[in-house]
């Protein structure tokens, strides 16, 4: 994977009194391994590196999102794809494209 990697950096500021490294934030050379790297992430579950999150990069705004559908339904699985959130139903995934999308989702329980 390391030829598939342009460029990779730490975000954020150093602090030395935190017990957690920054993030690193990854450039890939092409959308196709990029799409295959996120493909195989589940799998790092069964390596040393099990602990190790993987996520996209979001937008505030698109973050703002996520954070409220799960915030509005927790017992909903949410994922993002190419900055976009999304959740499965029977028939396939649904787009949630704003807050009033939120509502078409599973009853909720508030």
């Amino acid at each position: 994977y390391e030829i598939d990697i342009s460029r990779s950096h730490r975000v954020g500021k150093y602090n030395p009194q935190s017990s957690t490294p920054r993030p690193i934030i990854v450039r890939f050379t092409s959308y196709r391994s990029r799409e295959l790297f996120y493909k195989n992430r589940q799998y790092l579950n069964e390596t040393e590196y099990y602990c190790v999150t993987v996520r996209e990069d979001l937008t505030r705004e698109n973050l703002n999102l996520l954070r409220r559908c799960i915030e509005l339904r927790p017992s909903v699985r949410f994922f993002t794809k190419d900055g976009n959130t999304y959740y499965y139903q029977n028939n396939g995934q649904i787009f949630i494209r704003s807050e009033r999308d939120i509502e078409t989702v599973a009853p909720s329980k508030i």
